[in-house]
């Protein structure tokens, strides 16, 4: 289990403890439709929001009487694959070891009914958020007719328990800077309980004014009871992110740009060997893709740097 530093636990329990006393007296929007919890995770990046975010269902989890359903979405198809793999069996799984993971197209209706266990699904953005319904892959709107008569949307929005009750349902929102109009409409067709979005730069769409404005007049809301906010000084003392950093732009040959690079590191270790510092200097090459003159950008030559990083020691990761 990863531990947390102290600034995560206050603001995973802060919106935990938020969420459960709205839940247990929520504004109704019609007699099944509540007004659900809003909550922004306000945050620099290198903070450790995945993890925050992961306490904060898991404390969620331990509070309320039926066992909820997660649904942890995503824009980018990279972040959402790490965030699976991590939840799943990676670094994070044991904070939330209550949970069943599972991709959002893998889920089954045995799943839904099952409250035995917290039910967390993985999704990017773009699994639902569709205006056409019929066209193009639109899974989560078709009925799989072996395994249920209901799309998969339809089983979420009711999220009945095999005794027949209504499970939680919380939206988990990771990057939610890219949260758009469209989300939003698709998102709240599902009547969650809670939407908490996650971002370094959080602003929230115009499709929910009314839910904000639902929370201010009948709640008392104001603007700090819709966000947690983590202080940059917090996360930079505990060393997640750096404090100085160097940046360098070439516009010169890879080779060249790297040789530089590795000198420099040369004489930053030398120096930092010198110093009761606990840590070691870090170099970071970046580059929009392996590019030689005369051949177009769409052929680039993924083995190039890879060839030149081995022989100097260095770990070469490809990213889209």
């Amino acid at each position: 289990m990863m531990d947390l530093f102290k600034f995560q636990e206050q603001a995973a329990s802060q919106i935990a403890s938020r969420f459960t006393d709205y839940a247990f007296n929520p504004l109704m929007v019609d007699r099944l439709t509540t007004v659900p919890f809003l909550q922004t995770l306000a945050s620099i990046t290198g903070s450790g929001k995945t993890l925050v975010l992961a306490d904060t269902i898991s404390q969620i989890r331990d509070r309320l009487p039926v066992q909820p359903i997660v649904l942890w979405v995503s824009k980018g198809k990279i972040v959402v694959a790490q965030t699976y793999a991590n939840l799943s069996s990676g670094r994070y799984a044991d904070n939330i070891a209550g949970f069943v993971v599972k991709p959002l197209l893998q889920v089954a209706p045995s799943d839904i009914e099952d409250t035995s266990k917290g039910l967390l699904l993985v999704a990017t953005v773009g699994k639902f958020a569709v205006e056409d319904e019929s066209g193009g892959d639109r899974k989560v709107f078709e009925a799989q007719l072996d395994l249920a008569s209901e799309s998969l949307w339809d089983l979420l929005t009711k999220r009945r328990s095999v005794g027949g009750s209504r499970r939680p349902l919380i939206i988990i929102y990771d990057e939610g800077h890219n949260l758009s109009d469209l989300q939003t409409r698709r998102l709240l067709e599902l009547s969650p309980d809670g939407l908490i979005a996650a971002s370094a730069t959080m602003s929230l769409p115009a499709r929910l004014e009314n839910t904000i404005a639902r929370l201010r007049t009948d709640r008392g809301w104001r603007d700090e009871h819709f966000t947690t906010a983590v202080a940059s000084k917090d996360v930079v003392a505990s060393g997640l992110v750096k404090e100085r950093i160097a940046i360098g732009g070439y516009v010169t040959p890879m080779e060249t740009a790297v040789d530089a690079m590795l000198a420099d590191m040369a004489d930053a270790r030398e120096a930092a060997a010198t110093l009761p510092v606990p840590f070691r200097p870090k170099a970071i090459y970046v580059c929009s893709t392996n590019a030689v003159d005369g051949v177009p950008i769409a052929e680039p030559e993924p083995t190039r740097l890879w060839r030149f990083h081995k022989p100097a020691g260095l770990v070469t990761t490809a990213r889209d």
